[in-house]
């Protein structure tokens, strides 16, 4: 059975920011993966923020999958 779905006070950015903040807390390395989208944008720079506001790094690794050609042997 689905669980309700519920409503909270917060906005998503607020929300978003106490997230990071917790991985932050919880990780000695935090590593994201970006694609270079909008959404992965988004991300990427509020992960950075937190990572610059605590003093610790951020890993990225860029995945771009459209961006890959075929080999040719």
């Amino acid at each position: 059975m689905a669980r309700q779905k519920g409503f909270i006070e917060e906005n998503v950015y607020e929300e978003a920011k106490k997230r990071i903040h917790h991985i932050y807390d919880t990780h000695d390395n935090v590593n994201i993966a970006y694609s270079g989208g909008k959404d992965s944008t988004v991300m990427l720079h509020l992960a950075a923020r937190e990572a610059r506001r605590v003093g610790k790094r951020l890993g990225v690794l860029l995945v771009d999958l459209e961006g890959q050609y075929k080999r040719h042997v």
